[in-house]
């Protein structure tokens, strides 16, 4: 059962912000989503028919980390997803995402851990009870309950759909059942299903009565509703409250509701358990009941969280009525437009379970399809069938609406609502009434009502029935001090500065065809903006021509008049269509990936905005330069807006405050949802920024242009360096990164003479910030990557991605300097067996890159078939090598096998390997005590490796579990330890071999306990591997794994392979929280490839990170 609401904000705080972000990518949002809705792809995304709405076009889209639908405005992540699709509690949603992803929720406590025990043990004792009631029901003692769940029309079907049951006679005979099965006696006593004296004497709980289930919102039972036969008292119990159960927020039928809900039933709240089963018979799918006790504020909540708008169906008696109006009463303050409620009036029948039987199911649906909205549902209850006759009850009844008013919370919604009932209230009036007498009536109500509702301004027009009143006379056009006061209001209203700060300037609309901003000097319509779409967006000219107000003084507005091609257009926009800020608000919630008006952070940073960046962005919303602010720095609000906004951003010298017409760059930085001509733009304004520091005489900030674009980008990562080289015809590209002005300036004079440039004229330099190193890529001209960099964790995320992008590209070597060029060199013959078909494939399907035929701009200038044979051979030589000293005239056969298959790159199919590899190896049951070895050491590892990764078959469990049992049986005892380490070191090696780098450690001994020993030069030599496998696989998952395509490559690069250089970074401490961070990424992208790395590196089943020392265990070698 889900914890009340009470310690559902208690239960989030207690979550560490770790384990929720691990679960948000080990529950990939379009396989989480994919249960729900179908989902197509649409670039680097997917995107679908909303599931939360009916729609025939889809503006549903999913993206890596978040889901977003441009119809309803539904957004959030996948236990959000999850929360509002199942109409389940956040407590729910994570353990649900936790469950289907292999997670353990973590404990607050060791008491919190012993409560979780003992509710399961109380889970597990209810589904035994729901079991043993449900046979019972059926046998023989059960008969005269089923007769009687007959005598009342539930049939057969429904009983088994609900597992109604029959408790039996007591005496302790279910007690004993249970005992039987297992249960202790407290679990039993403490789960509700029997009792225990202060003599310790057990006795069941339920006895000769109609078991009914209440199950929670994951369709697990937590308690009963019982009802005795015939008319005996007390009718109904209810189980007691336990740790699983609570009545004050259970809902009898709550888990069948929600699948009724999903399939478009209407949610509907009624008062008894056959109430509820009749209607679910009768095809009402989403009927629930509260048990023994009237709706609190706790079912409210869980009602709205199934439904926006439930609908009360009680009893057509005096304590339905009275009960209708205490849950209006506890409603009034929780009701906003998107939660509210409506009654239906029984008049036919005392309760829903007899009028269905007195009147059917389509007498009963015309009354839901009659339901009154929610405001005259009010309006109802409160008059409770009394006439208002005399002014004496028209002012009691008058009292009690405005009761009504003031405890509503939601003052719009409070506004409309007594619009509504006005008149309403004049309808009642005695028809004998003079128009006279109304008159004055109205007056004094109209003098009379400011001092009721002080400080609140009429809002809406007159209505009735739910529908607006169209004025019909034409609104009086409002002069000057007027229109300043009602300027005045408007940003009272709004929140806004009063006077004498030019934001006040700033009032917004919404129109159906776009967003209008209106200011004081002009207006400028900008349509809104699609998923996909660039920010550019037709501005036209409009103006203010004139200021309205309704002749009733209940509506004020403006008149516009729009510049348009075919001709000016006028358009009067009224008080109630204005929204605060709604055109920057939609602008950086489709760059940033929020809902434009559920993120409190997008109104804190429009906060921050001066007027002149609002001008600057809505008046022309591309690309522009921020200019630094005198003491050297851009407000960090402000940059990370335009960054949002624009994809990049570069900071430019306090002295260059020129604004690009096409583009700006703002430091290395992606926006979400960024995209390549966004890049294209930004190349643009580089160009541009460039070109005017030349014309301004400094000849060094600048280089020639070349087809309209330049030479050299600035700020940039690799990988959308090398995106923009395939796109743009680009043929060089500097990304500038990090620290150190002495390496900045060595690496930037030698990544320019690589292409010949003179480096004094052609040295780029950029204002402020600090450097780690230069990446330049040449296909075309030497083909050679230079990389200097002094750390060795960000060294070798570098070379990886050299490697990874410069083999593409037909790079043959590496150019390096001093010491590091023998590592370097090192390093690229290890990862010469990286690029393979599949690398090359899946490169070209993240990217977007088409295959280039011929052209100056040539990223992957190579004969890809040549390539690709050359990469399966070489796979296979390195396989063949892991297995030669097993498979002997099998290996070969066995390695073409496995590169056929692909084994390498997906964990099942390569756990699949492993598998065939066992059954290759237990098939020489006759060999010699050493094959046996062999076979052990294979058979344990391979079943440590599949339970780690979750990958647990059957077939494969006992096949290996087999190979087990024979080979300690024919293992001399002494021989084991040697032989283990041998298979292992073979088995781990093939492993590596097969995500994509073969690592032999070199100079390797063992000591006495059985332990690899590695020299000096060795060591280093496998921690450099090891970084270089954690950071490759690190990309590869980012862009190729399964769930994680709207990743591009020049993200994942930003995030995790390029780290900054940190203050301890050459400290052993500093280093190992770096490797740690990379784990961390791979364990986040795809833990199962992270498991199977660790065993790999020796690192399996110890890779938890010591807070203190910084340091990660090592785990103890493979031990006999």
């Amino acid at each position: 059962m889900m914890p009340d609401s009470g310690s559902e904000s208690n239960f989030r705080d207690l979550l560490p912000r770790q384990f929720l972000d691990e679960l948000r990518v080990r529950a990939p949002l379009p396989q989480v989503i994919g249960k729900k809705a179908h989902l197509e792809r649409s670039g680097r995304n997917w995107k679908g028919c909303c599931p939360f709405h009916d729609e025939k076009t889809p503006s549903f889209y999913v993206y890596d980390d978040h889901f977003h639908c441009y119809g309803c405005g539904a957004h959030g992540d996948a236990i959000s997803f999850v929360l509002r699709a199942d109409h389940i509690g956040f407590h729910e949603a994570v353990e649900r995402l936790a469950d289907e992803a292999g997670m353990e929720v973590p404990a607050a406590s060791p008491e919190e851990v012993e409560r979780s025990k003992r509710r399961r043990a109380h889970l597990a004792a209810l589904a035994a009870a729901e079991k043993i009631f449900h046979r019972r029901l059926f046998q023989p003692e059960g008969r005269p309950a089923l007769d009687y769940l007959r005598s009342r029309g539930i049939s057969d079907e429904t009983i088994r759909a609900f597992r109604i049951g029959w408790s039996g006679p007591g005496r302790g005979a279910f007690h004993s059942e249970l005992r039987a099965l297992g249960f202790d006696t407290m679990d039993i006593v403490d789960a509700g299903l029997a009792r225990q004296t202060r003599g310790c004497l057990v006795s069941d709980f339920f006895f000769e009565r109609v078991c009914v289930p209440v199950r929670d919102g994951r369709g697990r039972t937590v308690s009963f509703s019982a009802r005795v036969l015939g008319d005996g008292e007390p009718k109904y119990i209810n189980g007691p409250v336990t740790a699983v159960f609570r009545k004050r927020r259970a809902l009898l039928g709550l888990d069948v509701a929600r699948r009724g809900l999903a399939e478009g039933a209407r949610l509907l709240v009624v008062e008894g358990a056959f109430d509820v089963l009749a209607l679910h018979q009768s095809g009402f799918k989403g009927a629930v009941a509260p048990l023994g006790t009237a709706l609190t504020e706790e079912h409210l909540q869980e009602l709205w969280r199934l439904a926006e708008e439930p609908v009360l169906c009680f009893d057509a008696d005096l304590a339905g009525n009275k009960a209708v109006k205490r849950v209006i009463a506890l409603a009034l303050p929780h009701l906003t437009p998107d939660r509210t409620l409506r009654v239906v009036r029984l008049t036919d029948g005392k309760d829903p379970d007899a009028l269905l039987r007195k009147k059917g199911a389509d007498f009963f649906r015309a009354i839901l399809n009659a339901v009154p909205t929610c405001s005259a549902s009010i309006f109802e209850a409160f008059r409770g069938g009394c006439p208002l006759d005399t002014p004496e009850r028209r002012a009691a009844f008058r009292d009690r609406l405005d009761t009504a008013v003031r405890s509503m919370g939601h003052a719009a919604l409070a506004a409309e609502f007594s619009a509504e009932w006005r008149p309403a209230l004049r309808a009642n009036a005695p028809a004998a009434a003079s128009a006279e007498e109304k008159e004055i009536g109205e007056e004094n109500a109209g003098e009379a009502a400011p001092r009721r509702r002080r400080g609140r301004p009429r809002r809406g027009p007159e209505v009735a029935s739910g529908h607006a009143q169209v004025p019909t006379t034409a609104p009086r056009v409002l002069d000057g001090d007027e229109a300043t006061a009602l300027i005045a209001k408007t940003r009272e209203t709004f929140g806004l500065p009063t006077g004498g700060h030019e934001d006040a300037a700033f009032d917004f609309a919404v129109l159906e065809n776009g967003a209008v901003v209106m200011t004081k000097r002009e207006i400028r319509v900008v349509p809104r903006l699609g998923p996909m779409d660039e920010i550019t967006p037709i501005c036209l000219p409009i103006a203010v021509t004139a200021w309205l107000v309704r002749p009733d003084r209940t509506r004020w507005g403006k008149r516009l008049t729009v510049c348009s091609p075919s001709g000016p257009v006028t358009i009067d926009l009224w008080g109630d269509d204005l929204a605060q800020d709604d055109v920057l608000r939609r602008l950086l919630a489709n760059r940033a990936g929020f809902h434009a008006f559920h993120e409190p952070q997008c109104f804190k940073m429009l906060r921050a905005w001066r007027p002149r960046h609002r001008i600057l962005i809505l008046s022309r919303p591309g690309v522009h330069v921020v200019p630094e602010t005198e003491d050297g720095v851009v407000d960090g609000k402000v940059r990370r807006v335009y960054a949002l906004l624009n994809g990049t951003v570069l900071n430019v010298p306090a002295d260059v405050s020129v604004e690009l017409e096409s583009g700006m760059c703002i430091k290395d930085r992606v926006a979400r949802g960024g995209s390549l001509a966004g890049w294209t733009a930004a190349t643009e304004a580089a160009l541009r920024l460039h070109l005017h520091h030349r014309r301004e005489g400094d000849p060094t900030a600048c280089v020639p242009p070349c087809d309209g674009l330049p030479h050299v980008i600035l700020g940039i990562p690799l990988g959308l360096a090398a995106i923009l080289l395939a796109s743009t015809g680009l043929n060089a590209a500097v990304c500038l990164s990090g620290a150190s002005t002495r390496g900045k300036t060595i690496s930037v004079r030698a990544a320019l003479s690589v292409f010949g440039l003179p480096t004094e004229e052609g040295l780029l330099t950029l204002a402020g910030g600090t450097q780690v190193g230069v990446r330049l890529l040449a296909p075309r001209r030497s083909g050679a990557i230079c990389s200097l960099d002094e750390t060795r964790t960000a060294r070798s995320t570098q070379h990886l991605v050299d490697a990874i992008f410069g083999l593409a590209a037909g790079v043959d070597h590496v150019a390096g300097e001093g010491a590091n060029g023998m590592r370097e060199r090192a390093t690229w013959q290890t990862l010469g067996y990286v690029t393979s078909e599949y690398t090359v494939r899946s490169m070209v399907e993240a990217t977007g890159i088409q295959m280039p035929t011929g052209g100056s701009a040539r990223l992957l200038d190579i004969d890809i078939g040549a390539r690709i044979a050359e990469c399966r051979k070489a796979d296979i030589d390195a396989i063949k090598a892991a297995f030669e000293g097993n498979y002997g005239h099998a290996a070969e056969p066995f390695a073409k096998e496995v590169v056929a298959r692909g084994y390498l790159h997906d964990p099942s199919a390569l756990l699949g390997a492993l598998n065939a590899r066992v059954e290759i190896l237990a098939s020489g049951k006759a060999a010699h005590v050493g094959r046996a070895a062999v076979v052990l050491a294979a058979a344990q590892l391979a079943l440590e490796i599949a339970q780690e990764i979750g990958l647990l078959s059957s077939n494969f469990v006992d096949e290996a579990e087999n190979c087990i049992v024979w080979a300690m049986a024919n293992v001399a005892e002494d021989a084991v330890c040697d032989a283990r380490e041998a298979a292992r070191d073979k088995i781990l090696a093939w492993v590596a071999a097969g995500q994509g780098s073969y690592i032999q450690p070199r100079e390797m001994t063992y000591d006495g306990f059985g332990r690899p020993v590695y020299s000096q030069s060795a060591q280093g030599y496998r921690d450099d591997a090891q970084d270089l496998l954690l950071v490759e696989q690190s990309v590869l998952a980012k862009v190729v794994g399964p769930g994680l395509t709207a990743s591009t490559l020049g993200q994942a690069l930003r995030e995790w392979g390029w780290l900054a250089k940190t203050a301890d970074e050459e400290t052993p401490n500093g280093r190992t929280k770096m490797r740690y961070a990379l784990k961390a990424s791979i364990r986040g992208a795809r833990p199962r490839c992270y498991h199977l790395r660790l065993a790999a590196l020796g690192m399996d089943g110890q890779d938890k990170y010591d807070a203190e020392t910084g340091e990660i265990p090592r785990a103890a070698p493979y031990a006999a």
